[in-house]
């Protein structure tokens, strides 16, 4: 059972939290709270596309980064990373237990399950409550408070010797994850296909000539658009890119000395006809004939040089793949690939 706006009514007990959790942060304006000590990645990908779709600025994730929940494989380091790329403040709490989420301090969920894909898809045994009272939400927003004065922000940067040190996952885990499933929803079905087909990933390799400013660094600290081709049927624009908010593009520089993925960037506004700005900005003087699908970003990650820059081969691409294309969609492993080159580690 759902309100008018796709939430569990107040009060409703819920044994897997996945969809109202997409619906809540899809829906905040102001702030989101997530407190979770376990963490997987593609839940975390999930959640922060839904977040991306709405319009709240105070992003905030609690989790608990210790070297035993990352060598037991219940805190994935590349999903708090991911968390901290897409704007949310990242802070530590070694001894958090709680599961709780806000959003915009008027709906809270609390419960038994992590942002793990058993833990919030059903296929653990979870139970989770949507806060009723007024009072209870705002006891949930004071503990959270508490615990958030209490933690530390997170270094990214150490994420990676706790990545060295983990285990493989146990055999009795990897049968107990092939339990349950019996409370899974929409938006699980979303998650399966996310992971299935790379076409839900929210990952893009986006292909772009390479020229003498495109290869320094500077150049992609200052860029704010890409621009994508276009053709005319008739007056009407077709070819749109199938961007949305908050997904992320592996650049790829082909035609140059060393044809390698230099930047990550952030989507921030949905594709847009806009020859004007490509004529005035452009590389050629003729770009905005072919290449006026113009969508707003903000650079995530780039490399100092571009011989650190990260090649086809090194993420997982072929590069048959990219022939005659503007862009193509990665899966998950790719682009955990290229974030890993791009950034150092």
């Amino acid at each position: 059972m759902t309100g008018g706006n796709g939430l569990a009514p107040r009060g409703t007990l819920r044994g897997a939290a996945l969809d109202d959790l997409a619906v809540a942060l899809r829906l905040s304006r102001r702030s989101i709270d997530i407190a979770t000590p376990f963490l997987s990645y593609p839940v975390a990908r999930l959640l922060i596309r839904q977040a991306a779709a709405g319009r709240a600025r105070q992003l905030r994730l609690l989790t608990a980064v210790n070297h035993a929940a990352v060598e037991g494989g219940y805190l994935d380091p590349d999903a708090v990373v991911a968390f901290h790329d897409s704007g949310f403040l990242v802070h530590s709490l070694r001894n958090l237990h709680a599961k709780l989420v806000s959003a915009d301090r008027k709906w809270a969920m609390v419960g038994s399950g992590n942002l793990t894909v058993a833990g919030s898809n059903g296929g653990n045994a979870e139970l989770g409550v949507v806060l009723t009272r007024p009072q209870a939400r705002q006891a949930a927003t004071e503990f959270f408070e508490k615990w958030w004065s209490a933690s530390e922000p997170v270094d990214v940067s150490r994420l990676p010797a706790l990545r060295k040190r983990r285990f493989p996952r146990a055999p009795e885990r990897r049968q107990r994850q092939g339990q349950g499933g019996f409370y899974r929803g929409p938006v699980g079905a979303m998650l399966t296909a996310a992971r299935a087909d790379s076409r839900n990933s929210g990952y893009w390799l986006k292909i772009m000539s390479a020229s003498d400013e495109r290869t320094t660094p500077g150049y992609w600290q200052r860029l704010t658009w890409i621009s994508d081709r276009h053709r005319l049927r008739g007056s009407q624009v077709i070819r749109k890119p199938a961007y949305a908010i908050g997904d992320q593009l592996v650049i790829y520089l082909t035609r140059g000395e060393r044809q390698a993925c230099p930047a990550i960037v952030r989507v921030k506004g949905t594709p847009r006809y806009d020859p004007e700005l490509v004529r005035k900005h452009a590389l050629k003087p003729d770009n905005h004939e072919k290449w006026a699908w113009v969508t707003d970003v903000e650079v995530v990650h780039a490399v100092r040089s571009m011989a650190r820059a990260p090649s086809l081969g090194d993420i997982g691409v072929a590069a048959h793949s990219v022939r005659q294309q503007g862009h193509i969609h990665l899966n998950d492993d790719q682009f955990r690939r290229a974030l890993r080159r791009i950034r150092g580690w």
